[in-house]
């Protein structure tokens, strides 16, 4: 596992490039996604579906057992649910994949599973060079 800190971002905090997959809901809309950056404060998806701007969502991250444990267990586990809110939308679409950005309406707690994910990918920050995308 490894990390790209996005360094030329401008936001309230600090974005790191992952690839996690993760759900995401919102009245009947429901699909499984990929989160392509976090902080603290939100995120950026990829997703098949269409959500307007100002949408309310919840997601949840699957993350490593091996990070939520600090054991030796394999695969992935579902972490608990953080809401946020849909503040863009990418214009273009490949594929019928569009990018969108969400902002956490709270500060993630470790049942998220996002300060997990911050914390290896600044522990391992000094162990890999050059640096990569942290991927689950």
């Amino acid at each position: 596992m490894a990390i790209l800190q996005n360094s030329s971002d401008q936001r309230k905090t600090k974005r790191f490039e992952v690839a996690v997959p993760a759900q995401v809901t919102s009245f009947e809309f429901s699909e499984l996604v990929r989160v392509h950056d976090l902080s603290r404060g939100g995120c950026r998806i990829s997703s098949e579906g269409s959500l307007p701007l100002d949408r309310i969502v919840h997601l949840e991250l699957y993350i490593p057992k091996l990070i939520h444990n600090n054991s030796k267990s394999k695969g992935l586990m579902k972490c608990g649910m953080i809401s946020g809110k849909i503040t863009y939308c990418s214009q273009w679409q490949l594929g019928g994949i569009k990018q969108y950005g969400i902002q956490f309406l709270t500060s993630p707690m470790e049942a998220h599973g996002i300060p997990k994910i911050i914390r290896e990918i600044q522990h391992n920050s000094d162990r890999y060079s050059p640096s990569m995308r942290w991927v689950a």
